[in-house]
């Protein structure tokens, strides 16, 4: 057995000679000092701290304790169980909506404003770091989202063009030439009064859309907004007794944008060469 224990003796009366004869068995047992008081029978006799308790509910000391107990005498507390019988921690993962500044729920700081998006608008976000039931009570009133319009529009053609009125073309049957209509550098926006509102992504017929030599784009728009591509304009036309769909042709870009909710398509466009060449539209459900 490990650690103190008590013992019981006695002896055989039997000469020696004969002892394994008439005294059977072993002339001493032991046992565990279960009811009496020894000092050193600590892990035996099972004295020292209870486990302790759970932690209390957040108390509006913005605090939880528990407790544990000692079982021996008292006089020996200190020998059996050194340390305390009370334990205290901040509510630092139990929700009390009067520990706001004691247990750090709230807002973060605001990050940083986006660049400017293409609904003309930069954004800036923050968290909240309260359990996400209650993220509107004391912790976080408030918006985790703040919006304002960009402050350096005209170099988003997204917001140029939203607040640009010599952005947008209008078309007529009678307008036959975009020589000298549209810059090669500015974005344009599209707006018929028909409800055509982008390029055309197949080659037309000639002595269409009002012209002699109609512009297509031989490419397809974008899908997703703030993707600039680049892509190919292009007019129908003959040469050397051949026709061609992109017997004209040039470099330019489109992107998709938003405004009040708004989609639209935007283009930088390709400046013609020559007059009765004018760019064809159709109307997009965006």
């Amino acid at each position: 057995m490990d650690g103190p224990i008590g013992d019981l003796g006695s002896s055989c009366t039997a000469p020696e000679e004969h002892q394994d004869i008439y005294c059977l068995g072993k002339d001493k047992e032991t046992r565990n000092c279960s009811t009496s008081y020894n000092p050193t029978c600590q892990e035996n006799i099972g004295y020292g701290w209870s486990k302790w308790e759970s932690w209390s509910s957040c108390l509006y000391s913005c605090q939880q304790e528990r407790a544990r107990s000692c079982n021996a005498p008292e006089q020996h507390h200190n020998e059996y169980c050194p340390g305390k019988d009370k334990e205290i921690r901040n509510c630092s993962f139990s929700y009390n909506p009067t520990c706001q500044g004691n247990i750090g729920y709230g807002w973060s700081k605001w990050g940083s404003w986006s660049s400017c998006l293409h609904n003309c608008r930069h954004e800036r976000v923050r968290s909240c770091n309260a359990p996400e039931e209650h993220h509107d009570k004391l912790d976080c009133p408030g918006q985790e989202r703040e919006t304002r319009h960009c402050s350096a529009g005209p170099a988003d053609p997204c917001h140029q063009a939203a607040v640009c009125s010599e952005c947008y073309i209008t078309f007529s049957e009678s307008s036959r030439c975009d020589k000298g209509r549209v810059d090669g550098t500015s974005w344009y926006r599209f707006q018929l009064g028909t409800g055509e509102n982008g390029v055309i992504e197949h080659c037309p017929k000639r002595s269409t859309c009002g012209t002699w030599y109609p512009i297509w784009m031989n490419s397809t728009h974008p899908q997703h907004y703030g993707v600039i591509k680049e892509v190919t304009m292009g007019a129908h036309g003959s040469s050397n007794g051949r026709s061609s769909c992109l017997n004209w042709s040039g470099k330019a870009s489109v992107t998709k944008c938003v405004n009040d909710g708004q989609p639209f398509y935007l283009y930088q466009l390709w400046t013609p060469t020559g007059c009765d060449i004018s760019y064809c539209a159709q109307k997009y459900d965006l």
